[in-house]
């Protein structure tokens, strides 16, 4: 076998018989060694990202057939069933294809010796496996076309956890001083069993000093094809209800829940250390925000308020409290209005929300009570599609760019119609 930074040349044994593996393939290769088996499908949308070029899809089932005529990949057929009457494909390593990471370095001969018996019994995966590779598979690929590189392996090899505090995630993803520990949820597992899965997260994060996110990611129409229509909101609402109290945790530690279709991105901006967004920056930015709307307001007069007599009982939860209070007046008539800077898919977003909600309908022992809130996301979309799972009548919810985009004193911000929808009404 030779080796440049373009191309490795595996021989195959007889006199002449080669095959050169380009370094889009190798990079395959080391997925297949991650992930032990791979759809077709997963393999094609690799291709297409790490390739210099697009290829088409006979290009690509061609450049397959020759890697499993050589002896590199071996192919697995699933026949059709009920819920899909073509076959499906699936692709893993052989032991020669894993030799070839034994000789780029990327392999121990100890790694091997465990790597292949693992990789030999792989089998088609089921739903959930199956939902495990197609979503890491995503953000594999949209980090790369975003120009940021990670660590990213399976959670049985995450080794850093004392044994009797262990929790073994589906994934976990590294980047500097993150860590994130991926949860595909298929729905099956009750409550109990979700809340202690977080308590010991809880645990470990206390004994690490890298920031520490749970990402739960609900399996949804676009991981089930023949399922389009599969609505997770009522899941990822009843798993926001499963995280416990923000106070409760360190400073290190985060929880997120969003569904297969909305992962890639919010993994993406947790790579990146977008989210979650520290008090002082929710702060500095809803300044910035608030100035924009004194500069439309001309029908009524906004100010902003002090917190502090707001929050006046002795029990009171920093963590828990608005950004900023605002109040709105116009004649007679004034709005205390509480300010939340929040992150799709946040439990600590969820949790502020939700408690501060309740200043609004008269639940509070002490302080001024609030009018209304306004829910402010980095993105419009954001902001249409964070799923609570409660009606918050007086919530409203909108986005950092909203006076930019509208121009005017009474954009259109989004309500709860139900627990799970939203509907668009203008802001007065």
């Amino acid at each position: 076998m030779s080796h440049n930074k373009d191309t490795t040349i595996v021989k195959l044994g007889k006199p002449k018989r080669r095959v050169e593996l380009s370094v889009t393939e190798l990079t395959l290769f080391k997925e297949l060694s991650n992930h032990r088996i791979l759809s077709a499908q997963d393999i094609h949308e690799f291709y297409n990202t790490f390739n210099s070029t697009k290829r088409s899809k006979s290009s690509i089932s061609n450049r397959l057939k020759r890697l499993v005529e050589t002896g590199l990949l071996n192919k697995v057929v699933v026949p059709g069933d009920v819920n899909s009457k073509f076959p499906q494909y699936f692709y893993k390593l052989t032991l020669r294809g894993m030799n070839v990471l034994v000789e780029i370095n990327y392999l121990t001969d100890e790694q091997l010796a465990t790597l292949n018996p693992a990789i030999t019994r792989a089998k088609p995966p089921k739903l959930h496996n199956h939902s495990v590779s197609r979503i890491v598979n995503r953000i594999r690929i949209q980090g790369y076309q975003q120009g940021f590189h990670f660590h990213h392996f399976r959670g049985t090899e995450d080794q850093p956890q004392q044994q009797d505090d262990k929790v073994v995630a589906d994934w976990v993803f590294k980047r500097t001083n993150k860590v994130i520990y991926l949860e595909v949820d298929s729905g099956y597992q009750r409550q109990p069993i979700i809340e202690n899965k977080i308590l010991r997260y809880l645990k470990v994060a206390r004994g690490m000093t890298e920031s520490f996110s749970v990402v739960f990611s609900t399996i949804d129409g676009t991981i089930l094809p023949h399922s389009k229509e599969y609505d997770r909101s009522k899941r990822v609402a009843s798993l926001k209800e499963m995280v416990p109290p923000v106070q409760d945790w360190p400073d290190n530690f985060s929880v997120y829940i969003a569904t297969a279709e909305r992962t890639t991105e919010l993994m993406l901006r947790l790579l990146q250390g977008i989210d979650p967004a520290p008090r002082e920056f929710r702060e500095i930015i809803l300044s910035e925000w608030f100035i924009q709307w004194v500069n439309f307001a001309n029908d009524y007069t906004i100010k902003e308020l002090d917190k502090e007599f707001f929050y006046l009982d002795s029990k009171r939860i920093k963590e828990l409290e608005v950004d900023s209070i605002i109040q709105l007046e116009r004649g007679d008539h004034y709005r205390n209005i509480g300010v939340i800077f929040a992150e799709e898919g946040s439990a600590h977003s969820y949790q502020r929300i939700r408690f501060n909600h309740t200043k609004t309908i008269g639940v509070t022992r002490r302080g001024h009570p609030l009018h209304e809130l306004i829910i402010v996301y980095p993105d419009k979309d954001a902001a249409q599609r964070d799923i609570h799972g409660t009606h918050w009548p007086n919530a409203w919810f909108t986005h950092m760019d909203v006076w930019k985009d509208s121009k005017s004193a009474n954009p259109n911000f989004h309500r709860n119609l139900s627990a799970i929808r939203k509907e668009v009404e203008k802001f007065e």
